[in-house]
């Protein structure tokens, strides 16, 4: 946006604002002057340039007519002072900004707050004239080479939002809120320089970052797909920020009543009484680190997260909790267990009665886990849940010892049947409960021929074939045709 885009644009809103459009009836004189000084800041211009913007004649016609003015009154022995008056009185005092000159090129350049990078936007005598007109303007400074490996260049200086341009205002308004609450949720922000300089950039010049420009990025490669989705979604704005896009924040919300049922319904207490400092609850928190794809420093996604709503629910899951957690719940409370026990109890279901009838049912776990529980120890605990389960499996598979697992009965008839197959037995099938309970090879062996040929086994079909012409005199088998 060049000088005349913005002393056209800043004189359409004055008049929008303090005109008939406003419901006010607009102040000659105060226009006037409001004109005058924006025109003394990014002018001159001349009445053909004037004439091709969509401003109409009578708003910047008197400008022209104002010069002659002044040349006429060149005459007179003594001139009245004139008196510069700002475009608009600043918010905050330029003194923050400072002009830096290196290698014939002038920037104005801002200190980073909490940072020690400097971000740095070029500018011409003329854009320089017109930004601190009415303003401080600072001392020129002529960078180091230090001084200037600490600076990232943002653009020239009419990149910067109409707020800063016009009006005054710091471009830092509001940065350190703005920066503290997406680090919390973002904190590769901090680290990554790239990411930082693609964030700060957004907030000043009040834009969103393209895609593409995020894309451009190391930290593509380095991120889970969960955590540069929600990025891309959210356009690198804080999950709790007021302007959120609507898509992210309907996304954010659907998942707080989501995973906070995930952690209710699993058995986890406490979920909304145990807060942080600021009003915000663990459920809250645990589903906004999903929405974000990482609890800080380690990924989290869907399926990683649930893994860690078992471990919460039931500390004897043997899944152990991530170091992001429980440094958040470090000092602010410690979450119930309503399901404690249960993960011990179905891991040695499966172990001893096997995938088809170690799968327990809910009543089942919750006597078993209130046994195991309520024991003098977690060895006696085991050893009463092992009691019941191996009374089971000697029902079940009756021709072994009865203190052996399904495991320690499967095993070796896992081998037999991939030597006669070339492949695995579902072992939730008949064939598969048949064969242990048989504990028998020989009708192992009928019951897997059988199978085969029913399947097309090609390995069952091929060893059929070969003893079918060793039994008849053929020594060297049967050529097959290629599969």
């Amino acid at each position: 946006m060049d000088e005349l885009e913005l002393f056209v644009r800043n004189l359409n809103n004055y008049i929008k604002t303090n005109g008939p459009a406003a419901g006010k009836s607009l102040d000659i004189e105060d226009y006037t002057n409001y004109a005058t000084n924006l025109y003394k800041s990014f002018g001159p211009f001349t009445l053909e340039e004037m004439q091709t913007t969509e401003l109409q004649p009578g708003f910047y016609e008197f400008l022209f007519n104002q010069e002659e003015k002044i040349d006429k009154e060149e005459t007179v022995e003594q001139e009245t002072p004139e008196t510069v008056v700002p475009v608009v009185p600043p918010t905050q005092g330029f003194v923050n900004s400072e002009i830096w000159e290196y290698e014939g090129q002038q920037h104005v350049v801002w200190q980073i707050p909490n940072t020690e990078i400097y971000m740095r936007y070029t500018a011409t005598q003329q854009q320089l004239d017109g930004f601190y007109s009415g303003r401080e303007k600072p001392q020129v400074q002529t960078a180091s080479d230090d001084m200037w490996t600490t600076a990232i260049y943002f653009g020239a200086i009419e990149e910067l939002p109409e707020r800063v341009i016009l009006q005054g205002e710091n471009p830092f308004i509001g940065f350190t809120e703005q920066w503290n609450a997406a680090v919390e949720g973002q904190p590769w922000l901090k680290s990554d320089p790239e990411m930082m300089e693609l964030w700060i950039q957004g907030l000043v010049e009040d834009r969103d970052i393209a895609d593409y420009e995020w894309n451009n990025t190391d930290w593509f490669t380095r991120q889970s797909q969960e955590t540069i989705d929600w990025l891309i979604l959210s356009r690198g704005r804080d999950i709790n920020a007021d302007n959120l896009p609507v898509d992210a924040a309907v996304y954010r919300d659907e998942n707080r009543v989501l995973w906070r049922n995930a952690l209710i319904d699993a058995g986890v207490d406490g979920v909304d009484t145990i807060v942080d400092n600021n009003g915000v609850s663990f459920a809250t928190w645990f589903a906004d680190s999903v929405t974000q794809g990482t609890t800080g420093t380690a990924p989290l996604s869907d399926t990683l997260a649930s893994a860690q709503i078992t471990a919460l629910a039931d500390s004897s899951s043997g899944i152990k909790v991530a170091t992001d957690i429980t440094n958040w719940l470090d000092g602010r409370g410690t979450l119930g267990e309503s399901r404690k026990g249960y993960g011990v109890v179905s891991n040695r279901g499966k172990a001893v009665l096997g995938p088809l009838y170690g799968k327990l049912d809910d009543t089942t776990l919750a006597e078993y886990a209130d046994k195991y529980n309520n024991a003098e120890s977690e060895a006696d605990g085991l050893m009463i849940i092992n009691n019941l389960l191996l009374g089971q499996r000697k029902v079940l598979f009756p021709n072994y010892d009865e203190s052996l697992t399904y495991e320690e009965i499967a095993g070796p008839w896992r081998n037999f049947s991939f030597n006669a197959l070339g492949e695995r037995v579902n072992e939730t099938s008949d064939i598969w409960i048949k064969i242990l309970q048989a504990n028998d090879q020989t009708v192992a062996n009928q019951l897997l021929t059988t199978y085969g040929l029913n399947n097309n086994n090609m390995k069952v079909l091929d060893d059929l074939t070969d003893n079918m012409s060793s039994s008849i005199g053929v020594q060297s088998g049967i050529v097959r045709a290629q599969r």
